[in-house]
């Protein structure tokens, strides 16, 4: 009868540490993001990064742009529409962001390579950071290549607004 006991003890901890993990995990909602910044970089020359961001204000997406080779002050801007935030969405779902959330690893046996940052925020204040040096989650680099196909369009529709 005690091994019995000690089972259903065991069991039911066990079951009872497993639920209070499902709380741990974020169930992440990607429609209606406020702000999203992504940056990487690639390579060690001055201005071997690129930035993204993308904010909401009053109702208007402002995109910002700083490209490979360029400083942060000649960063252009842009004013986004529907369409875009329709597009950023489905590449977000598509390849799973909600899955780094909390993602931070970094390779310790290297000492100068790439990395990347990634924030989001929805519209309950929700946050979702990854962050990874010479470490990449699943589907980065289709999220990476998808950023930068969807940003770099911005330049053949319009002229930035700086």
């Amino acid at each position: 009868m005690k091994t019995y006991i000690k089972k259903f003890l065991i069991v039911g901890g066990i079951c009872m540490i497993i639920s209070s993990l499902n709380g741990c995990f974020k169930n992440y909602s990607i429609n209606n993001i406020t702000r999203l910044y992504f940056h990487y970089t690639n390579g060690y020359a001055m201005y071997a990064d690129v930035e993204y961001e993308l904010v909401l204000e009053n109702n208007v997406y402002t995109a910002t742009i700083k490209q490979y080779g360029v400083s942060k002050e000649d960063a252009d801007s842009f004013i986004v529409d529907k369409f875009f935030i329709q597009e950023l969405n489905k590449l977000l779902t598509t390849y799973h962001i909600e899955k780094w959330y909390s993602y931070k690893k970094s390779n310790k046996n290297v000492l100068d390579g790439d990395s990347f940052e990634l924030y989001l925020t929805n519209e309950k204040g929700e946050h979702l950071s990854a962050s990874g040096y010479e470490k990449w989650p699943k589907n980065y680099n289709e999220i990476k290549e998808g950023l930068d196909t969807l940003f770099m369009s911005l330049y053949t529709i319009e002229e930035p607004s700086n």
